[in-house]
């Protein structure tokens, strides 16, 4: 009985020792023209989508930036994104959404997003001429 004590203390020592805080996200840190955003389409119907930045000349990885900064969630499966003139252009088909984030604060007012409701599922496709 004694050890099953013992171990039970140990075990939660060390998962309260083991996390650690997250650190605040300052995304002007990040070089966007040495690293990658990686866009995550989430569960269908769960709007759990994210972005993250890998740097990997720093070897540094910030996960869920948008919500970091804006204080809201993506939405409901992101679907692409692409970069134009400092700016991410974020398409959330199953919201029904297109953000416009500046790329180097990750500010999007998300007050105002572009909200489609002539049609649904929206796909952003980049043409190059």
């Amino acid at each position: 009985m004694r050890k099953n004590r013992l171990f039970l203390l140990m075990a939660l020592a060390a998962l309260m020792f083991s996390c650690k805080p997250n650190e605040p996200v300052n995304p002007s840190k990040f070089n966007i023209g040495s690293g990658v955003f990686v866009l995550n389409e989430g569960n269908f119907q769960f709007s759990n989508a994210s972005l993250t930045f890998y740097d990997p000349e720093a070897d540094t990885v910030a996960n869920n930036l948008f919500y970091k900064v804006n204080n809201a969630p993506l939405g409901d499966v992101a679907q692409s994104m692409a970069l134009a003139d400092g700016k991410l252009y974020i398409v959330v088909n199953n919201s029904n959404y297109i953000y416009k984030v500046d790329a180097n604060t990750m500010v999007c007012d998300t007050t105002k997003p572009f909200k489609l409701t002539d049609f649904y599922s929206p796909r952003l496709s980049i043409l190059r001429t």
